[in-house]
């Protein structure tokens, strides 16, 4: 995606992963005033072009309620680079633009999910100053998050992850489950919930998931990888601890 002044170019390719051959490949020249607009044509393209078909609820998803205020969705995109970047002060100046995103449009429930996922890395890496709070945070951001969208994982996902380290495995595996039903293909998304299948002793589970994870990346997940060589689910939990957030894939935030 290009932006000049208040045009914006985005081109969509479709890959055959195994083969690494595009298949197809599009491109879109919109102003910025028409941008949500857009994100509709192109995923009603896609859906076509690929001969997906589009259950009810994903057609819904697809067409929620997007950002009202473009300055809002715009701080968001941007921020995603810091986010990855896995430093404290990266995180926490992400964190706060998602503050700020969210004081803009307060019913945006992405940048709430957002500000949950930055949250629960600040409490993962050590860099909360009091970690207890964090959590509790992260946890009612999430639950905002899911409340204003029911149809993003993304809040799922931020409701899972402080469950699982609140020892709620049921609730965790709950909150996963949902966010996969939204987002089957997300890598990460099926990682963390073979986190939580190990944390609660479904080890095969665990292991099953790990394998589509690794089947829907092209480049082999680390986060997966360095879990299928363990062979016990007490391994297998110590090793998630280690290696969660190795992976960069778009929770597109």
């Amino acid at each position: 995606m290009r932006k000049a002044r208040n045009r914006i170019r985005i081109s969509v390719q479709l890959v055959d992963n195994e083969k690494d051959q595009t298949l197809w490949t599009e491109q879109h020249d919109r102003n910025l005033d028409d941008i949500f607009e857009v994100q509709d044509e192109i995923s009603a393209i896609i859906c076509n072009v690929t001969s997906v078909k589009i259950s009810g609820e994903e057609s819904l998803r697809l067409a929620r309620l997007l950002p009202k205020n473009l300055e809002a969705y715009d701080k968001l995109l941007k921020e995603q680079q810091h986010v990855f970047r896995y430093t404290k002060d990266d995180m926490r100046q992400a964190r706060m633009l998602y503050e700020a995103a969210a004081g803009i449009d307060p019913r945006y429930g992405r940048a709430l999910a957002a500000i949950a996922q930055t949250l629960n890395s600040e409490w993962l890496f050590s860099w909360a100053d009091e970690s207890e709070t964090t959590l509790d945070y992260a946890l009612s951001m999430a639950h905002e998050a899911v409340s204003l969208d029911q149809g993003d994982a993304r809040g799922y996902v931020g409701v899972g992850f402080v469950s699982l380290y609140q020892k709620k495995h049921d609730a965790s595996i709950k909150a996963y489950e949902r966010a996969l039903q939204l987002n089957p293909n997300d890598a990460d998304v099926i990682s963390e919930l073979a986190d939580t299948y190990a944390h609660s002793g479904r080890s095969e589970e665990a292991v099953t998931l790990l394998n589509k994870a690794m089947h829907l990346t092209r480049k082999i997940h680390k986060y997966a990888q360095s879990r299928l060589s363990i062979d016990s689910t007490r391994n297998i939990s110590s090793v998630a601890r280690n290696h969660r957030y190795e992976t960069s894939s778009d929770i597109s935030l």
